[in-house]
């Protein structure tokens, strides 16, 4: 997947939060959402396929607390640099200062969908991330030292071999027992 960017604003008009992508990228908001919400607690999260900055926000339409959260992903952050992941992080704050900005502009009367395409986003990415290119291939966020998204199929293999392995030694010494 190439790198895009993705953002939750809690301030989508009286319709409270949405998460914006960039046009065409055709995530469903569940998707959207575990990237989010990973980045969603801390100032700022680098995961080994996004990194992501959130800030304490007022929801306009209600007054409560929220968070806005600017999260880039598709990138492999195993191949920059610190020095790499520390401007993309001071950038992603620079940025994520302007949601509110951007979704104030968003007509949100007839809005019904919680993924809300924003040309603002694609626009961002080319001009302040032009050199990413393609470096990840992984379809949800992980931790760094989180297993990958098929951890799952290695414990179910792993436990079987188990189990087989284990059913053959009972027998081998049941074997040897009888002879």
């Amino acid at each position: 997947m190439n790198p895009f960017l993705i953002a939750e604003t809690p301030n989508a008009g009286s319709r409270g939060h949405r998460f914006l992508v960039p046009p065409g990228c055709g995530w469903d908001d569940g998707r959207v959402a575990a990237f989010v919400h990973r980045g969603r607690d801390d100032g700022e999260r680098i995961g080994v396929n996004y990194i992501a900055v959130a800030r304490g926000a007022t929801q306009h339409s209600s007054g409560r607390a929220a968070r806005v959260v600017l999260a880039l992903v598709g990138v492999d952050t195993a191949k920059l640099s610190t020095n790499e992941q520390d401007r993309i992080v001071r950038r992603l704050r620079d940025l994520l200062g302007e949601i509110d900005a951007v979704a104030a502009r968003h007509p949100w009367a007839g809005e019904q969908r919680l993924v809300v395409p924003f040309p603002e986003l694609a626009v961002w990415l080319e001009s302040d991330f032009p050199s990413l290119g393609e470096r990840s291939a992984e379809n949800g966020p992980q931790e760094h030292g989180e297993p990958s998204r098929y951890g799952w199929l290695s414990c179910l293999i792993g436990g079987l071999i188990l189990v087989v392995l284990t059913i053959s030694i009972a027998e081998f010494v049941r074997w040897l027992i009888v002879r």
